[in-house]
């Protein structure tokens, strides 16, 4: 066997072993890029998902929070009234209006702890002061 048989024998060898490794790279990105999008579309999903629950979270606590200020302005404009003129007429109206707020507070206590940040929240105060 001479150096040139030798040379072609050894480039057969390597191309058939590069040809070999080629289809197994392709395969495997092939394999690899169905799997990264399986996981991607269900992660996807799980963001859509929870977006759509974050929105629906966030806009019904707008809503709440929305009421509860009107409420609050109420009282307040009550409050306001009765330091004017202390008189039966505007306590009446000013102890209407707290129920009404006080009612709005309890109606509308969605999950919400009754310790935040260390503070006592709207709802437990409100408690409180009717007792």
């Amino acid at each position: 066997m001479d150096l040139n048989e030798f040379g072609t024998i050894l480039l057969t060898v390597l191309a058939s072993m590069g040809g070999a490794a080629a289809i197994i790279i392709g395969a495997s990105k092939w394999i690899g890029q169905i799997w990264a999008d399986r996981q991607l579309e269900q992660y996807k999903t799980q963001l859509d998902i929870n977006k759509s629950i974050f929105l629906r979270y966030t806009g019904e606590q707008f809503t709440l929070y929305n009421k509860l200020w009107c409420s609050l302005y109420d009282l307040k404009k009550a409050g306001d009234g009765l330091w004017e003129m202390a008189d039966n007429v505007n306590l009446k109206v000013f102890s209407k209006q707290f129920q009404i707020t006080s009612d709005e507070i309890e109606k509308n206590y969605l999950d919400i702890y009754d310790k935040i940040g260390g503070e006592e929240s709207v709802g437990c105060k409100v408690k409180h002061i009717k007792e």
